[in-house]
């Protein structure tokens, strides 16, 4: 089965995709696009698909991308199954497969047979990696047997804001954390605050672990490795990622972005995501200065995903 991806480079629509085409290839081939020109547009779609068969099966993610879908189906005749991992803002009849985030979910989309709801967004994680990964992450951070939280931070959006009062609250759970004997894993994405990474550089403990973006990155590991997560809420991948260790996660609570940045349904999203996570789901927990003890059942939500495509897939092939 020849699976493509169809994405821009940004790291959470290209997650997505390749966490779903990786069940079904294990080598699937990724087209990044990023937003251009419609002459531009063509010419690229054209000038990476030429001279090649026709993918089975093309799963975007990502408004850019659809108009590469587009591209792609009309060069190989339609013959493509296409899946698009959240709500198309073009031409949903594009689509042979739509699914759709629980938080992004709407009534029309009840009665809309191609249409299929999921839990967060799927992603490279699975159970049995972090397994696998266990053991030898927890001799690599803990080797004394220590309690250990990984602290996952990203950075400003349209929604949330890491302003100075949200910076010292995390420096200041960071600290509180080492001096109770947690063994801290920390980590900061691209849209980090440099702030915060020279502010946890200088806790200097050596139960205090932080990626410095530089060299391998142990993001895995520190999935694998933690007892409790600790997590901010201006993301939704991490935290669907953190989810497949069945380890209790706590959001971290970030200040609103102030106008004229903020935007009411970017924030309203994000709110819909933790309320479902917490109430309806059982991942997440506001934190609230401790560490909680709780459990969930752990569900391969991206497992499913595939699962499904492949069943239509299959239908479609034995009816042609």
């Amino acid at each position: 089965m020849r699976v493509w991806t169809v994405s821009e480079e940004k790291a959470g629509t290209l997650t997505q995709c390749l966490g779903v085409a990786q069940n079904l290839d294990r080598n699937p081939t990724a087209r990044i696009f990023r937003k251009q020109t419609r002459a531009e547009r063509i010419f690229s779609a054209f000038r990476q698909i030429a001279a090649e068969k026709a993918p089975d099966i093309v799963i975007s993610c990502g408004s850019i991308s659809e108009r590469y879908v587009a591209d792609i189906k009309k060069a190989y005749g339609g013959r493509s199954f296409t899946v698009h991992l959240q709500p198309p803002r073009r031409d949903p009849g594009l689509f042979d497969m739509v699914f759709v985030s629980r938080h992004d979910w709407t009534e029309a989309m009840e009665h809309d047979p191609k249409y299929f709801k999921m839990v967060g967004v799927p992603h490279r994680i699975s159970p049995d990696l972090l397994a696998a990964r266990r053991e030898g992450a927890r001799a690599r951070f803990a080797p004394g047997g220590e309690p250990v939280v990984t602290l996952l931070i990203g950075g400003s959006t349209w929604a949330y804001a890491f302003d100075r009062q949200t910076i010292e609250r995390i420096i200041a759970t960071a600290t509180d954390l080492v001096e109770r004997g947690y063994v801290v894993l920390a980590s900061t994405s691209r849209r980090s605050e440099p702030e915060i990474l020279a502010r946890l550089m200088e806790l200097n403990s050596p139960r205090m672990m932080l990626w410095d973006r530089t060299g391998d990155n142990p993001y895995i590991d520190y999935l694998a490795a933690a007892d409790a997560f600790i997590i901010t809420a201006d993301t939704v991948t991490m935290v669907c990622e953190a989810s497949m260790s069945g380890k209790p996660i706590h959001i971290f609570p970030l200040a609103r972005q102030a106008e004229p940045q903020f935007e009411k349904k970017k924030f309203e999203k994000f709110e819909r995501f933790h309320a479902d996570m917490r109430e309806n789901i059982g991942f997440a927990r506001p934190f609230q200065g401790v560490m909680e003890e709780f459990s969930y059942p752990v569900e391969d939500e991206t497992l499913r995903i595939s699962s499904l495509i492949r069943t239509a897939y299959e239908k479609r092939e034995s009816q042609s």
